[in-house]
Formats: structure tokens, C-alpha cells, sequence
């Protein structure tokens, strides 16, 4: 299953429709936003199979019935979906920390996002993916990215690509 995940839009919806684009070219099977302004795709919501994620400044955070970490199991692999890679100010006092979650529910993968640094880690034998951001200038100096996933199995493919250079940044291949 091919996976297509990007974070932090912040209303960049040029390069929305970019991403967006790309991800139909590749075939898609699932399209991941991890919050930050997840409303920006509220005019694709039905053209693929889409799960959002609050992210922690979005009004949809203050909502105790929109969930702020959703956990997928995809063939043989559980994914940890949340915008931010660690407990956070917004959160509600019954959310549990990421990594305390992950380590519960044994979870292989976490996507996260939040820090709009693009990177691919292997930490506490998990795979912690974060696509980036959308956003046409970052302060942080990233350009910006997104991440497409493939799971086969217990395999798992990750990667993360430069958007304006249509080139791949990182790429870690994982068996469990």
C-alpha cells in the first residue's frame, strides 16, 4: 500500500495542488495530513481516501470529539498518526504521550509533524517519519516537503521528497 502524508500546509494551497497532483501521478492508495491547517483540503475530501489529523494550533484541537492521534494498521504494520512527536501544551489531559502510546499499542511507525523539519529517524526500534511542510518560506530554513510511504508486509519503505526540486532528500527502507 502506497502511502502519501504531508503536514503543515498553512494555507499554501499552491503547493497543495502540487502535492496533491503528484500524489494521483503515483497512485496513492491513502493520503495522510498530519495537521496544521488540515482544513486546506476540505475540496478534496472525497476524491481519495484521505485521514486527518488535527494539528495542535488548529481549532479542531480544542475539539474533545476530533481525536488527536489516530492509530492505522496497515497489513502487517501500526502507525501512529500525530501532529506533534511529543505531549503538548494543547493537549487534552487524558491524550497520552507519543512515544508512551507507541510503546502501548506496539506500534512500528510513527508519522508526526509539528516541527516542519523533514526527517527520517529509526529511534526506540520505531520509524519516526515527519514529511516537512508545504510552506513557501521556513524560518527553520526547509524547503518544502512531503513524504511517500510503501508497506508491503513488514517492509516499509520511506521517503521524503524536495518539492520544488522534485527530488528525493531522504530514504529509509525497514523490515520488521
Amino acid at each position: 500500500m502506497k502511502l502519501g502524508i504531508i503536514s503543515d500546509t498553512h494555507k499554501n494551497l499552491d503547493y497543495l495542488k502540487k502535492v496533491i497532483q503528484i500524489f494521483k501521478d503515483e497512485r496513492i492508495d491513502l493520503f495522510i495530513h498530519l495537521g496544521d491547517d488540515y482544513s486546506d483540503l476540505k475540496d478534496y475530501d472525497d476524491f481519495i481516501k484521505l485521514v486527518k489529523i488535527p494539528g495542535v494550533y488548529d481549532p479542531e484541537y480544542k475539539d474533545s470529539n476530533i481525536p488527536h492521534r489516530e492509530i492505522l494498521k496497515i497489513e502487517e504494520i501500526k502507525i501512529l498518526l500525530t501532529h506533534s512527536p511529543e505531549s503538548h501544551e494543547n493537549d487534552f489531559p487524558a491524550d497520552l504521550d507519543p512515544l508512551e502510546l507507541a510503546k502501548k499499542e506496539n506500534i512500528n511507525l510513527i508519522l508526526y509533524g509539528h516541527t516542519h523539519i523533514p526527517a527520517i529517524q529509526e529511534k526506540e526500534n520505531l520509524l519516526w517519519v515527519n514529511p516537512g511542510h508545504l510552506k513557501i518560506e521556513d524560518k527553520k530554513g526547509y524547503p518544502p516537503t512531503y513524504s511517500i510511504i510503501d508497506i508491503s508486509g513488514r517492509s516499509i519503505e520511506a521517503k521524503i521528497i524536495n518539492l520544488l526540486e522534485n527530488k528525493e532528500i531522504f530514504i529509509k527502507k525497514k523490515n520488521l
